[in-house]
């Protein structure tokens, strides 16, 4: 297989250019995802045009396509049989928040990297693979499988886009999973969104709001008051260089920032919800709703999940987790979401039990959302692992070792799947840019192009295997 390099390598070259160009215009589309399976976009039109944008991409490239009910689409590479090996992308992306500083849908390049919503996750590599099958076709390079790319339009839902295609066609012999970190991930948590509920009647709390997603660490926060003057608070908020407070109609606005992410790497970030709510707290700025500050004070300045008594880890996972997505008052009800990424040794109905306990003793009303749980490599995938870590190690010139993460991917849905790159970790980046779920998401371009040839030399690698 490696007497192709060169070969891949000049395409490649060849057609950077081209990939980029592309990668940029699916970022120009904003496809996030929001499901309805009434209509007939059941993700929104923000992805039916990102679908449909891909699916003529690949008729221009002479590859057939199918679209499932825009649940998700694929285009489909032919082998000498009918076999399958499946390649998943996804297309729709978390909807951006308030801190980037240009706009998220009008991708920019800059030292090697495209900046833009969804040019990590998972964008840039559905263009990639994409051009994947290109390199193949173009090379004439037949395998005995049958390669079918599939661009899904729900990851970021509950992967209703997958249990759809899985209606439609038969699962694939294996599946590459290109929404993860390289070398290979043979391990995910489990994962639990919970709806906390509770009556708000405070003289002075009017709202109390951060998040756009179950999945994402907010990155800015903001409580309105009433039956205060603006002058009031400013004085009472005079050392606190973290606020901004902002005079709206009869209203005052305490707005502050924090370093949001997401929910299954929340170790370096630092949400602002809890810091807020201390500033509420010790400037006595509420009054019968101070018990619910405490609340998020104490429960989300840390992400090891000790508030609700989940403290728990294991070697193959490390330490349970959990982040506050999602909070706001609405009709003097305050609602938050919150997601639990789980270890391998608790089980869902633990978890629930927890958080119902932990929530009923502060006066919350607590409601189970999604539970996915644990997953860990299927047997007959395993003996692969090496196989394709010493091929990513060979390319890249690294010592990466297989992992597992937080993360949930389409793996959770597919049997025989292995979450395979293209992203890289072990490798810094420039400082204000962020990663997936965050504000100046940038994904580099050099890691695309060898994620292209990586995948190339595994296809070729495991294509007799199964």
């Amino acid at each position: 297989m490696f007497a192709l390099e060169p070969q891949i390598d000049t395409w490649i070259e060849t057609h950077k250019a081209e990939i980029v160009s592309h990668i940029k215009q699916l970022i120009r589309i904003r496809s996030v995802s929001t499901y309805d399976s009434s209509q007939l976009y059941p993700f929104g039109i923000g992805c039916s045009a990102a679908l449909e944008y891909v699916l003529q991409l690949a008729k221009d490239l002479n590859l057939a396509t199918r679209n499932y009910d825009y649940y998700c689409g694929s285009a489909l590479l032919q082998g000498r049989t009918d076999r399958t090996i499946g390649i998943f992308v996804h297309l729709d992306t978390p909807p951006p928040s308030d801190m980037w500083i240009q706009n998220p849908f009008e991708p920019i390049v800059q030292n090697g990297f495209i900046i833009g919503n969804g040019a990590e996750d998972n964008k840039g590599s559905a263009i990639t693979m994409l051009y994947l099958l290109r390199c193949l076709k173009d090379l004439e390079i037949t395998l005995e499988h049958t390669v079918i790319l599939v661009f899904g339009c729900g990851k970021k839902s509950k992967m209703e886009d997958i249990e759809y295609f899985l209606q439609c066609e038969e699962a694939p012999e294996l599946s590459l999973i290109a929404d993860a970190n390289f070398p290979v991930c043979i391990g995910e948590k489990g994962s639990a969104n919970f709806e906390l509920t509770c009556p708000v009647q405070d003289e002075h709390l009017v709202d109390f709001r951060a998040g756009h997603a179950a999945n994402m660490i907010p990155d800015r926060v903001f409580a309105l008051l009433k039956n205060f003057t603006f002058e009031e608070v400013s004085q009472r908020l005079q050392a606190d260089s973290r606020c901004v407070v902002i005079p709206v109609g009869s209203y005052v606005k305490i707005d502050m920032g924090g370093l949001g992410g997401h929910a299954a790497f929340p170790e370096n970030s630092h949400s602002p919800v809890p810091m807020l709510a201390e500033v509420l707290l010790s400037h006595h700025l509420v009054n019968t709703a101070a018990p619910l500050m405490r609340f998020l004070r104490d429960t989300y300045q840390t992400y090891c999940c000790a508030p609700f008594g989940l403290d728990k880890r294991d070697e193959t996972f490390g330490c349970t987790t959990h982040i506050c997505g999602i909070v706001g008052i609405h009709q003097k009800v305050m609602r938050q979401v919150i997601n639990i990424r789980y270890i391998s040794r608790l089980s869902g109905h633990e978890i629930a039990h927890k958080v119902h306990e932990t929530t009923a003793a502060a006066g919350i009303s607590c409601h189970l959302l999604s539970d996915t749980p644990p997953s860990t490599l299927d047997a007959c995938v395993k003996p692969l692992t090496p196989i394709l870590t010493s091929i990513v190690n060979r390319i890249l010139g690294t010592s990466l070792h297989e992992y597992t993460m937080g993360g949930v991917t389409y793996a959770q849905k597919l049997p025989n799947a292995i979450p395979f790159g293209p992203n890289r970790y072990d490798l810094p980046r420039p400082s204000g840019w962020g990663r997936g779920h965050m504000a100046n998401e940038a994904v580099s371009i050099q890691d695309l192009l060898n994620a292209l040839k990586i995948y190339a030399l595994t296809l070729l690698r495991v294509d007799p295997m199964f």
